[in-house]
């Protein structure tokens, strides 16, 4: 190969290299800590929702916790509670802060995120402490991991929704996401 083709060669080959170091970086981009105020769109279920930041929907799923699905026993009042908690059925410009752990991002692109209303309540613990959500920690995003065991004691001992011991949830959300072929969890 001549001297001059692989010079041009290696010269674009150092600009690719580059160009997709930066690219990658940028599409892995970390968030601050948190974000104070961004504007809801809507309730895809009770652990996801879909957030407004620099213009663009963001699915965003709420760390810590699993909630049944749509579709699974106490799915929809999951739902409807997360609805309430955050003010869409009175307010459809609601904002929330959310607050970020150790990885930003799941294996689906969606942020993962504690969410608050003003006042500093937590959706997630609320969904926890209402029996419409169980705990579920990955690592390395466990900030909340003790706080969201001790609610769902407290929701177990107390017999609410889920843990109504009349009318239990059959199945951990996680359980019925496998047994119905579900992999978008």
């Amino acid at each position: 190969m001549p001297v001059v083709i692989k010079q041009k060669f290696q010269n674009w080959l150092l600009f690719l290299i580059v160009f997709l170091t930066l690219f990658f970086l940028w599409k892995n981009r970390t968030f601050q800590p948190s974000l104070d105020s961004v504007a809801v769109f809507s309730v895809h279920d009770g652990d996801t929702i879909t957030v407004i930041i620099n213009h663009h929907h963001e699915s965003l799923r709420l760390l810590g916790i699993d909630c049944p699905e749509s579709n699974q026993k106490y799915g929809p009042e999951a739902t409807e509670f997360t609805r309430k908690f955050l003010g869409l059925d009175r307010n459809p410009e609601t904002t929330v802060k959310l607050e970020f752990d150790n990885v930003v991002r799941d294996k689906y692109g969606r942020l993962l995120a504690y969410v608050f209303i003003p006042g500093d309540r937590m959706l997630n613990q609320a969904l926890v402490s209402n029996g419409l959500a169980v705990k579920f920690s990955i690592k390395p995003n466990e900030k909340y991991k003790e706080s969201f065991a001790e609610l769902q004691k407290q929701a177990r001992e107390k017999g609410l929704n889920i843990w109504n011991p009349k009318d239990p949830l059959p199945e951990t959300p996680y359980e019925f996401r496998q047994k119905m072929n579900l992999d978008s969890k």
